[in-house]
């Protein structure tokens, strides 16, 4: 049996809110699917709808899917950027 997750839509500013019952695996199509339709390389935006889907599924809503909007304004503005390696800055040391 899937599990069904509820998201509300309240942060749009309508004069009505509602509620869609969705399954983590479309939710995470989904979320991944607008990662992807920003330019975000296909794993990286499977990776991180992933991610936001399982904070979720764990009770932690603030850091789930919520913050899809946080990021799709990020990467418009180009403040958010996929594909990205972080320098490397040197051998590790053994102590």
């Amino acid at each position: 049996m899937p599990k069904w997750f509820e998201l509300r839509i309240e942060q749009i500013p309508t004069p009505c809110s509602f509620a869609l019952a969705i399954t983590r695996s479309d939710l995470e199509k989904l979320c991944s699917g607008i990662f992807i339709a920003l330019g975000i390389p296909q794993e990286e935006a499977i990776d991180s709808a992933e991610i936001l889907v399982s904070a979720d599924a764990r009770g932690i809503k603030s850091h789930g899917v919520a913050r899809i909007k946080r990021y799709v304004d990020g990467i418009r503005a180009d403040h958010i950027k996929g594909n990205v390696k972080p320098p490397c800055c040197g051998k590790h040391r053994s102590h």
